[in-house]
């Protein structure tokens, strides 16, 4: 029971890991915020599945909102192109590679 005494918060209490969430992203997307909410809720019903499903879900809404501010950073080019095909397709696999080569990218 070491884990309830720590600062992180617990999905057992849905308002405080609410309110941490909302203080740590203040521009939380309205979606991924009611996905968590529902994660935490079915979660806290021992619906453990629906719960990843959940966390699942928000975390694709994170990766196109990802995609959507990387396109507007980007300079016309062909990674550009790609990204911008990836993400009207909304063809998730092609959009992650196309993030994760980006980021590779600025990062070396």
């Amino acid at each position: 029971m070491q884990w309830i005494k720590g600062s992180e918060p617990i999905p057992e209490e849905v308002t405080g890991y609410m309110k941490f969430l909302r203080e740590h992203v203040p521009t939380l997307d309205d979606v991924i915020e009611q996905y968590i909410l529902e994660a935490l809720t079915t979660f806290n019903r021992e619906a453990y599945f629906a719960a990843a499903v959940m966390v699942g879900a928000a975390s694709e809404k994170a990766v196109y909102l990802l995609a959507a501010s990387l396109l507007n950073a980007l300079k016309p080019s062909r990674r550009r192109t790609t990204l911008e095909t990836a993400l009207n397709k909304r063809q998730l696999f092609a959009l992650l590679d196309c993030v994760r080569k980006t980021i590779e990218d600025f990062s070396s």
